[in-house]
């Protein structure tokens, strides 16, 4: 129960579920919540004329909200670059024009970022997707055999470059990467984490992913910083792969005595949820790496066709209550 109790107090005092008053980072969340709507419905294959109607009205309430608080920022160009291109699509309601035309109008389209949606095509995705990806993925080992060599920071930065372009709920980006380089640090990491004895020392960078809270709206959404990172930190996984980088998953099942020590050792902000870690390391010319035999496809796919059983509301007998 303590426990929980510490996961519901991070959530409410970090997240804008129980707050009137957003800080900015949370302000800056909710205004990419509501604009990604608009690139949704840009992208779908036929919206009805008029969609995005109360959207739209909430962005000409909270950019300039956020501008006067906090002052221009890229995530306000970027609302302002979606409704650009909701205003020029055939969607937009004839009321809402006019409006949208009178917000826009010290912002013309060409002084914005890119955001809305774009046009595509399946041959580009087909010839930048042209790898064997199993041969790629069945290549990943947990790798607990490092050379002790410094991996550069560099790399580091390009992998987390590229693992930005993970799925993320509603394109909020509450990730972040937290790269331990300097031994002494890196040890601090370690030192509070089980089961990276006998290798970790030789980690050439210790990395912490994390979630943070800030960017949640409800109570709906108090794990989805856990898929959110966990999502990030597999494609930085395979980003480090594809470096030439062996990767150790080091998980963070944490009590919250210890998930505070670590924010207290590192400097993590409270609103960031320790979604896990990573030992990063050059790999020797040739070391021995666990099989870890997975399942049988079969134990893990499952086709939901034919008779399933009906699990809505009133249709299975209540559970008892008493003795």
């Amino acid at each position: 129960m303590r426990e929980y109790v510490y996961d519901f107090h991070q959530f409410t005092a970090s997240s804008s579920a129980v707050e009137t008053e957003l800080n900015e980072a949370q302000l800056r969340a909710v205004i990419v919540k509501e604009y990604h709507r608009l690139e949704k419905g840009l992208a779908l294959p036929s919206p009805r004329v008029g969609f995005g109607r109360f959207v739209v009205n909430a962005l000409f309430n909270l950019v300039p909200r956020y501008e006067t608080r906090f002052g221009a920022a890229a995530v306000t160009e970027e609302a302002r670059a979606a409704l650009h291109q909701y205003r020029a699509s055939p969607w937009c309601a004839s009321d809402l024009a006019g409006r949208i035309d009178a917000f826009l109008q010290a912002t013309p389209a060409e002084t914005l970022p890119a955001a809305g949606a774009m046009s595509v095509r399946r041959d580009a995705i087909r010839k930048s997707s042209m790898v064997d990806f199993a041969a790629f993925a069945e290549s990943r080992y947990s790798v607990r055999d490092f050379t002790g060599e410094q991996v550069p920071p560099a790399a580091i930065r390009e992998a987390v470059s590229i693992a930005m372009k993970s799925p993320r709920v509603c394109n909020r980006g509450t990730t972040r990467c937290h790269a331990a380089f300097d031994p002494a640090v890196r040890a601090r990491a370690l030192a509070l984490q089980n089961g990276n004895a006998g290798f970790g020392d030789l980690a050439g960078a210790v990395l912490v992913i994390t979630s943070s809270r800030h960017g949640f709206t409800d109570f709906g959404e108090r794990n989805q910083c856990w898929v959110d990172g966990g999502l990030f930190a597999m494609s930085l996984n395979y980003a480090l792969h594809a470096a030439g980088y062996g990767t150790c998953m080091l998980n963070w099942s944490a009590l919250s005595s210890r998930d505070r020590a670590l924010r207290h050792a590192l400097g993590i902000s409270e609103d960031e949820a320790i979604i896990t870690m990573m030992a990063v390391g050059v790999m020797k010319e040739a070391f021995q790496v666990a099989i870890s035999p997975r399942e049988r496809v079969e134990h893990v796919f499952h086709i939901l066709d034919g008779d399933i059983p009906d699990l809505s509301e009133g249709s299975i007998a209540p559970i008892a209550s008493g003795p």
